[in-house]
């Protein structure tokens, strides 16, 4: 099915970048409303973790589109080139100089990012007011230069923990999207996985002041 012709059949289409599918004019198989796949998955399908177009490009089978367990999304355009943003993404020492909340700070020194495949991702995010720090790690995947990257993100306030980086433990997986407009350039960063109903609307508004806080860096 055409991703343009899903409208026309009343389904429906959510999170890995459609508006990317929609660019590349993919085919694939989709999803009803519940994210059941509308194909027995016979010989002509193919699973796929993840809707990167990079993926399908240069294929002709019908594919089903796995969009597991999407919580929410944050996207915003930037009045810089995407070579520029991809850069404050993936630069281990700007990552740490914006990846928190506007009011608050991560720890100096221990953010990593080694943007290759399998590389590693890690930020700490000092939570004073709580009296803790929040530790986030993982690994990179799917790096496609100034259009998506994706990593796992693993969280505790153990630095213990932290340091011994078990990449085995539970995790959500990060997908951000990148697209080149000119003089300017448009993110979103989307977050898949397990998480309380109630804890949603909360993250989703925790990941805007991230945002807040890359244009401050940005405009800098």
């Amino acid at each position: 099915v055409p991703l343009s012709e899903f409208g026309k059949q009343g389904f429906e289409v959510r999170g890995f970048g459609a508006h990317l599918l929609e660019r590349n004019d993919v085919w694939f198989v989709g999803l009803d409303p519940v994210g059941h796949a509308l194909s027995e998955r016979g010989a002509n399908t193919v699973d796929i973790d993840g809707c990167n177009a990079d993926r399908f490009r240069g294929h002709t089978p019908k594919y089903i589109c796995q969009m597991r367990n999407f919580l929410y999304s944050v996207e915003r355009e930037y009045s810089v080139p995407v070579a520029t943003l991809w850069d404050a993404w993936t630069d281990a020492v700007k990552l740490e100089a914006w990846y928190h909340p506007t009011d608050l700070q991560n720890v100096a020194g221990l953010t990593e990012s080694d943007a290759v495949e399998g590389g590693v991702w890690a930020v700490a995010v000092d939570v004073p007011e709580y009296g803790f720090v929040a530790y986030f790690f993982g690994k990179y995947s799917n790096l496609h230069y100034g259009q998506s990257l994706e990593h796992t993100m693993h969280y505790t306030q153990s630095l213990e923990e932290f340091e011994a980086r078990d990449f085995e433990s539970e995790s959500h997986r990060i997908l951000v999207e990148f697209e080149d407009r000119g003089d300017k350039a448009w993110v979103k960063f989307s977050q898949f996985g397990e998480m309380p109903e109630e804890q949603i609307a909360l993250t989703t508004k925790g990941m805007e002041s991230y945002f807040d806080s890359l244009e401050k860096f940005l405009g800098q």
